[in-house]
């Protein structure tokens, strides 16, 4: 759905006032999603005030991912190395999730410095990714050495470094 001015007939939503009001309004939402709720439906983020909640949606499922490669690197049983790779083919789906609505959100706001920021964000946090599933393959997901712990600190502060910026950029509006 669009949003616009309602008093002239033409948007079936009004614009929000400030972001004040969109946290406001984004609180029961969050919350939804943090006792498990799962988004079912939604409208295609705008520019304006309207909120990206999709995007959001997709990093905190991002986030969840990584807490569960957390938990299972940490464990010592026969599934481990299953489950890790199980966790490893979630976090490719989301990571293309959260690029394709972020991607799309970015270049509707017409702000191609903030599509190229983002951008080289993502290709970081990729990169990262990319060189320690290079380094540490299915057939070593057992190992936890002193070069695994390293390339996995330097994963997450990559994946920290670009959830946060995208939530702050989501913030901007």
């Amino acid at each position: 759905m669009a949003a616009g001015d309602q008093q002239k007939g033409n948007a079936p939503l009004g614009a929000v006032v400030d972001p004040a009001t969109v946290r406001h309004c984004r609180a029961p939402i969050d919350d939804a999603f943090a006792r498990g709720a799962i988004l079912l439906a939604d409208g295609e983020a705008r520019q304006g005030g309207l909120m990206p909640a999709r995007i959001r949606h997709a990093l905190d499922e991002l986030e969840r991912v990584q807490t569960d490669i957390g938990r299972v690197v940490s464990r010592t049983d026969d599934r481990k190395r299953h489950d890790l790779i199980d966790c490893r083919r979630r976090l490719a789906v989301q990571i293309t999730e959260v690029n394709h609505l972020a991607e799309q959100w970015l270049a509707e706001l017409a702000r191609p410095d903030l599509l190229q920021a983002y951008r080289d964000h993502f290709s970081k946090m990729r990169s990262a990714s990319a060189m320690h599933q290079a380094s540490w393959p299915a057939v070593r997901l057992t190992e936890k050495t002193p070069e695994y712990e390293a390339s996995a600190a330097t994963l997450r502060s990559a994946n920290h470094e670009f959830i946060h910026w995208v939530r702050a950029t989501l913030d901007q509006f």
